[in-house]
């Protein structure tokens, strides 16, 4: 990725900020947020840090929003300051290679991932505040570059490639990708140097924590293939020496509490797509976000539910983070989002330069009360998107009358007389209407527009971009895509009920008047009547 935007967890209803990385750049911008009112989205500069060293990777400390981490090429991780012209702090390592991710944690820790070397550490964790307290970085201006002598606070994985980091709200537990074994928990207390927990997979990418239900964080396969996995970690099993030796976690861990594959395939182009970037939502729990390298955003909104066999399973292996109260929990997605990039078609914005390049999630609802998406398109412009909100209730009442419940604002919560609303042309279905009406009726919807061949008939003269065959008018008619009216529809939503008032039993003379309306119903009582 060549950009990434974050929202700061901190921001406030008062107070609304987010941050910019141009990588090629190397440059951050630091934005507050002027004014949004669901449709207009103004913004304006706060701070910029420019002639960053080049990076690769990056993360905005969550405890102090002045620094910056940034990961390098050369595998050094360096601290930099975005409000002022502060030293950068140096965290310098033993064998160069790259530094594939960085991540603060809720207090002054710091965590690089690196690729892999013989006989050397690759996931590193610094304590920046021991750090600061040795060198005169982040306190002094910049006289120059100078390197400073600092260690890391603790070193593991030995001769493993990092891929991914991620701290937990608990500032000592952290989750790491190996890139092509596993995913990995730590916690920092244990001197021991073994993880905590140990999830073989090949999606090590791109982790991401939901921060309001820590039980669940999610992982991504490796390019070109579009995998995601969200994972419980009350379902794993304890690692120790001997179970990473033999491989005995793989055999006994549940696996995934619910997988996404090819999430972004829906034609050719799109099936070379990755992952790029997984968020979870910020002001709701159970809601992730998944941006593909072709420019496609979606949103999965899952949601908790009881499987009695899932659970049972894991009661037999309890969880290393919490008693029999806190058993793992079967989770199911619920509905799919795509955040629209321009939110009217009308708008004149190139294809290219619609697509999104980066994204986040804001921690404030919007206006309708539900999560928003900041995003970044292609062409350098930044708007907010709130996601569409749980489709409007159907209801067909004794009367037969359809009544849709239309969405409410927050503000609206009170009344009731906003909570139900007719259509603006209230349909009433047919209750005693004659078998000529019937017909009438379903002759309008089904025959007007089609052009049937008769059967046995020879097709010279009949144009066949109009004329169809009795299976292809059929198939026809299935299809989704097809407009009806709506008085339509809901009339063949009755024709059931109609057709068994009207004495559609066993006679197949009159079953084949009751259906006159369908030619092809009308063939197969023809057929059965003549056995």
């Amino acid at each position: 990725m060549e950009t990434a935007i974050r929202w700061s967890p901190g921001s406030t209803v008062s107070e609304q900020r987010f941050l910019i990385a141009d990588v090629n750049g190397r440059t951050f911008k630091q934005y507050f947020v002027e004014s949004y009112d669901g449709d207009e989205f103004r913004y304006d500069t706060l701070s910029t840090l420019r002639k960053v060293p080049p990076f690769r990777a990056f993360d905005w400390s969550p405890y102090d929003e002045s620094l910056i981490a940034i990961g390098q090429w050369s595998g050094e991780a360096t601290v930099l300051r975005i409000d002022d012209e502060a030293q950068p702090l140096s965290l310098p390592i033993k064998h160069q290679r790259l530094c594939n991710a960085v991540a603060f944690g809720h207090n002054a820790l710091l965590a690089t991932g690196l690729e892999r070397v013989r006989n050397d550490f690759c996931l590193n964790i610094w304590d920046i505040n021991r750090s600061a307290s040795t060198s005169p970085a982040l306190s002094s201006p910049r006289p120059g570059s100078r390197r400073q002598n600092v260690e890391p606070f603790r070193q593991l994985a030995s001769s493993e490639a990092i891929t991914s980091i991620k701290f937990f709200s608990q500032p000592d537990v952290l989750v790491a990708g190996v890139k092509g074994v596993c995913l990995r928990v730590y916690d920092l207390r244990e001197n021991t140097g073994s993880p905590s927990l140990q999830l073989q997979t090949n999606c090590v990418h791109n982790i991401a924590i939901d921060l309001l239900d820590e039980n669940y964080f999610a992982s991504a396969a490796p390019t070109k293939d579009s995998i995601i996995q969200v994972w419980d970690r009350r379902a794993g099993v304890a690692s120790t020496a001997g179970t990473l030796s033999s491989g005995l976690s793989e055999s006994t861990q549940q696996g995934p509490a619910v997988s996404y594959k090819r999430l972004f395939d829906h034609n050719h182009a799109a099936s070379q797509a990755s992952i790029w970037s997984l968020k979870y939502c910020k002001s709701r729990s159970g809601i992730l976000g998944a941006l593909a390298s072709n420019g496609e955003c979606k949103v999965l909104e899952t949601k908790k539910n009881y499987d009695t066999a899932y659970n049972s399973q894991a009661a037999q292996s309890p969880s290393i983070f919490g008693g029999s109260d806190q058993m793992p929990q079967a989770i199911s997605t619920q509905r799919v989002h795509n955040v629209r990039s321009v939110p009217h078609p009308k708008q004149s914005r190139s294809q290219e330069q619609a697509l999104i390049a980066c994204f986040d999630f804001s921690n404030l609802g919007g206006p309708n009360g539900r999560p928003c998406v900041i995003i970044m398109r292609a062409d350098q412009s930044i708007d907010i998107r709130e996601l569409e909100g749980p489709p409007p209730a159907l209801c067909i009442s004794s009367m037969e009358s359809l009544v849709v419940r239309a969405g409410r604002s927050p503000n609206q919560a009170g009344k009731v007389s906003n909570a139900i609303t007719p259509l603006d042309c209230m349909v009433r279905l047919i209750s005693t209407g004659t078998e000529s009406t019937m017909h009438d009726s379903l002759k309008s919807s089904k025959q007007d527009d089609l052009k049937v061949r008769p059967a046995g008939q020879s097709p010279d003269g009949f144009d066949e971009k109009q004329y169809l065959s009795s299976y292809e008018a059929h198939e026809h008619l299935l299809q989704p895509n097809k407009k009806v009216a709506i008085n339509v529809a809901l009339t063949q939503l009755n024709v059931a009920r109609h057709r068994c008032l009207e004495g559609y039993m066993f006679d197949c003379e009159k079953n084949a008047e009751i259906v006159a309306h369908d030619p092809w119903l009308q063939e197969m009582w023809a057929w059965i009547g003549r056995e």
